[in-house]
């Protein structure tokens, strides 16, 4: 969805017309641009909203506020400009599926006591933006000292349940090399907000898991007089649906594990911080 600055400046111009008391205001962190309206006196979120991401101009978000709160249909697109879905925040439930929208045929269900691989209708769904998250896992995740100096890499298999009211339920390690980065990457995913659309099985929401792989990288080169200097760590992270696309191997020399994930069941792109 292109020329969402062209609606904006249309909005401003009726709201003028209009005499309402709102003030135009645009947010930029470098990544992407926030374009909503304040109310002068409550200084709350009222009218449209608009996200766009900087390096495109293509719109990630749209939608209303009423009294700082989400009302109406939302829009949600990724990062190529495909609609994902539109959610309705008035019903609380899914209004409508893009070709964005990401399809698996199965997911981690609650069942019993455990989480068990099911058919569902739809997977647990972030209500944001892809870069929302890696905003969310850069401004809050920090590597322990200790684990650099030792030079521990590896991957690390994280998981959230969300619950069927689209909440957050718990965060917790599925696997790891070392428990000295356990309780960055919990702090990382307990900052994700309570803004899912849960996932459904047999037209019911359901308690479901949604697995987090942080992926850390210290890679040896040489520096400008031949001497291997140690750079990094690096750190990236995947938001995946299924623990079937999730394998362990020992293909690359002095790393150790890997992360082999199946393109259908990426839900984000690969994010280096």
């Amino acid at each position: 969805m292109k020329k969402p600055l062209l609606y904006f400046l249309l909005i401003i111009v009726g709201f003028e017309l209009s005499g309402q008391d709102l003030k135009a205001r645009k947010e930029n962190n470098g990544v992407v641009l926030e374009q909503f309206f304040i109310d002068k006196t409550n200084k709350t979120k009222e009218g449209p909203y608009f996200k766009i991401l900087k390096s495109t101009k293509d719109t990630l978000v749209t939608g209303q506020f009423l009294g700082d709160k989400k009302v109406g249909l939302w829009k949600l697109f990724d990062e190529s400009g495909k609609l994902m879905c539109i959610y309705n925040f008035d019903l609380q439930k899914l209004a409508g599926k893009g070709p964005g929208f990401i399809k698996v045929d199965a997911a981690p269900v609650y069942e019993g006591d455990q989480f068990v691989d099911m058919s569902v209708s739809s997977p647990a769904y972030f209500l944001g933006t892809e870069i929302d998250l890696g905003q969310i896992i850069r401004e809050k995740i920090k590597m322990p000292t200790d684990m650099i100096s030792a030079g521990i890499q590896g991957v690390w298999v994280a998981a959230i349940s969300i619950d069927e009211e689209g909440n957050v339920a718990d965060t917790w390690i599925e696997s790891g090399p070392s428990a000295m980065f356990d309780n960055a990457i919990l702090k990382s995913l307990s900052s994700i907000p309570n803004l899912w659309f849960p996932a459904y099985r047999n037209g019911k929401p359901v308690k479901s898991k949604v697995y987090f792989v942080y992926e850390v990288l210290i890679n040896q080169e040489l520096d400008t007089y031949g001497s291997s200097v140690q750079t990094g760590p690096h750190l990236k992270y995947y938001k995946i649906v299924t623990k079937a696309v999730i394998q362990t191997v020992t293909s690359r020399p002095g790393y150790g594990r890997d992360a082999i994930l199946s393109g259908k069941d990426i839900n984000s792109r690969n994010r280096r911080f």
